[in-house]
């Protein structure tokens, strides 16, 4: 055998005896994707097969589709290649009566930019602020709105010299409302840049008076409300509101009236064995009426197969009972259907020789008459 031909065996028995490298087929850290970042913990040097990075978008991006790799032989592949877009704002956006002062092509998020508006308008929010580029847009609003203020439109009120519109900043109006409606005297506003100020509302009355109700005290009354007012009350003694508090409130509303309100006493709805409710619910209101049946061979005390019950002042007027039919004959009780031989003192006979225990007592009743001379 030649030299080379040792050197190759050599060679041959050296690579089939190396041991395995583990690390072969394990990945390093991805690499940083523009726009976007390494979702959870990568302090690791290399990462097993089978690993799944997934990816972030930062902010200032917006997300196209989700961005996934996994560790495949040594090698990050893309399971989901979505797309990062840095957010950008134009500065060619039409702006309303007005122009944004452009000073580059391409706005990023957290630039600034400057708005002009027309002669006679002005920014409508924040009119000093410069706006800034965000994902939803310029911020604040790049809106110009006009500098004077056109003819208040005051529902339910008169405007004293009601022409020459519109006016300018610093001119002012008067305004008076319609019965029923406040305020009711002659009330001044003045054009601002922010428009008509204080903002002229004619707003409705609600009357003290409308404001009572049975078993309620008021406190701190007015004799005038306007709608949103608030009015406090108490309700007296044990009585309640709907919701089972003893206090609550009344608002004034915009056709004058009071939202609804109530003090009352309630009964809780009782229980009852051997029988049955016809309609039951949970409260009932002082004078309503709760009806029940007793069950098949039971009866209420007063020997009925069913009864009623009123509420009254926060109790029962009777408390819904049924009982077993019994009957009573010599002493002894009888139970529902029982039939006795009725007995009637000497020189009398019973109209009926049997008897039948029912709710309402014996049936047919004992008679006794006199027997008759031959």
């Amino acid at each position: 055998m030649s030299a080379s031909g040792v050197y190759i065996l050599v060679i041959l028995a050296m690579s089939c005896c190396a041991a395995p490298n583990p690390e072969k087929d394990h990945c390093e850290k991805p690499e940083q994707i523009k726009g976007a970042q390494l979702q959870g913990e990568w302090h690791d040097k290399t990462y097993p097969p089978g690993k799944v990075a997934n990816f972030v978008f930062l902010p200032e991006y917006t997300q196209d589709g989700p961005i996934k790799m996994a560790c495949i032989e040594g090698t990050w592949w893309h399971i989901a290649k979505g797309q990062c877009k840095e957010i950008l704002c134009s500065p060619y956006d039409p702006v309303v009566k007005g122009k944004l002062v452009v000073t580059k092509t391409q706005y990023k998020i957290g630039d600034e930019i400057d708005v002009q508006c027309e002669e006679g308008y002005m920014l409508q929010i924040e009119p000093n602020k410069r706006r800034e580029c965000t994902a939803n847009g310029w911020s604040p609003s790049t809106r110009c709105v006009s500098t004077k203020c056109d003819r208040p439109d005051i529902k339910h009120g008169f405007i004293n010299r009601d022409y020459y519109y519109p006016k300018e900043v610093g001119r002012y109006l008067d305004y008076y409302c319609d019965i029923n409606y406040q305020p009711r005297e002659w009330t001044r506003i003045y054009c601002t840049n922010a428009g008509w100020k204080p903002e002229p509302k004619c707003s409705r009355e609600c009357s003290y008076r409308d404001a009572y109700f049975e078993n309620a005290q008021f406190k701190d009354l007015k004799s005038v409300y306007v709608e949103g007012d608030k009015v406090q009350f108490t309700c007296m003694g044990n009585y309640q509101t709907p919701d089972g508090i003893n206090y609550g409130e009344r608002t004034c509303l915009p056709n004058g009236k009071f939202t609804p309100a109530k003090c009352s006493v309630t009964c809780m709805a009782p229980q009852l064995q051997n029988g049955k409710f016809n309609q039951i619910k949970n409260e009932y209101e002082i004078g309503e009426f709760l009806q029940y049946e007793c069950n098949k061979g039971y009866m209420t005390e007063k020997r009925h197969l069913s009864g009623k019950s009123q509420c009254r002042d926060g109790r029962w007027s009777e408390a819904p009972h049924c009982i077993p039919i019994t009957c009573e004959y010599n002493r002894q009780s009888f139970n529902n259907g029982d039939i006795i031989k009725y007995r009637c003192p000497n020189g009398q006979k019973p109209r009926s020789d049997i008897g039948q225990c029912y709710y309402y007592g014996w049936g047919p009743p004992l008679v006794c008459q006199e027997q008759s001379s031959v």
